[in-house]
């Protein structure tokens, strides 16, 4: 009975705006009439292409203190989980990028979970500042321990690792560095997010497995400028290829006001 009425519910609906062509497979499955069914988009691309393209004070205050010459991977709302896996890669991957930097964000900014990256800093030989820091150091580490920056960081990645693809809850998000054309690592743990399928399917990002995986795309990136700046455009064109979904929302809404006036 209860399913008999939802979908005597979408049955009704004169007007469904769907994110993608599965997702309108399925909702015209649950009883959504095939007339009434457009595919809009997903109107988060249109919000991080608008926020990385437009003037921001804010961001360039954060670009102009972190700005540097040195390849920089940032790593974003990372879980201990990812740090197990990240952070080996990180130290094997800097053997033969010795000007590495690494910028790192945890997604807890526990007293106990940055001590424990501080830590790993110290027993793996490499120099650490935190951001709260009044005076910026040229260290080979640079930890986030304020809430608020991720985001702008971004701005001054050439590679992006995003955290939660060894995690429960599943991948942060991976527009916001592929806004800005950085290209993107992240865990296996995703296969549900669309986002993920498709900056892997077109070249700008990276599912990976463990620190071996990790360690090789980051080389691969870091000492080729070229795969480098291939991949940044690709991560790029996937962002911008999802723009016009707050456009096409927009006007089925007002479509159908039109038709109730």
């Amino acid at each position: 009975m209860a399913l008999l009425a939802l979908r005597e519910a979408y049955e009704a609906l004169d007007v469904v705006g769907a994110i993608s062509p599965s997702d309108a497979e399925r909702l015209l499955a649950m009883g959504v009439r095939g007339e009434n069914m457009t595919v809009t988009g997903d109107t988060r691309y249109d919000q991080v292409w608008a926020r990385a393209n437009a003037p921001n004070p804010s961001r360039d205050a954060v670009v102009a203190r972190y700005r540097d010459s040195r390849p920089t991977l940032v790593a974003g709302s990372t879980w201990p989980a990812d740090e197990k896996r990240l952070l080996p890669a990180w130290v094997q991957a800097r053997r033969q990028l010795p000007g590495a930097r690494l910028i790192i964000a945890p997604h807890e900014l526990t007293p106990k979970h940055l001590a424990s990256i501080e830590k790993w800093a110290r027993d793996s030989a490499l120099t650490l500042s935190r951001t709260s820091e009044p005076e910026v150091r040229a260290t080979e580490v640079i930890l986030v321990d304020e809430y608020g920056l991720l985001a702008d960081l971004y701005a001054v990645a050439d590679a992006a690792y995003v955290g939660g693809g060894f995690h429960g809850d599943g991948l942060h998000s991976l527009l916001e560095p592929a806004s800005f054309g950085t290209p993107v690592l992240f865990g296996p743990m995703h296969m549900d997010n669309r986002d993920a399928g498709l900056l892997v399917g077109g070249g700008g990002a990276m599912r990976c497995f463990g620190p071996g995986d990790i360690s090789a795309r980051l080389l691969a990136w870091f000492r080729n400028p070229a795969v480098l700046s291939r991949a940044s455009a690709s991560a790029r064109r996937v962002v911008q290829g999802g723009i016009g979904a707050a456009e096409r929302s927009t006007e089925l809404v007002e479509g159908l006001f039109e038709r109730s006036a």
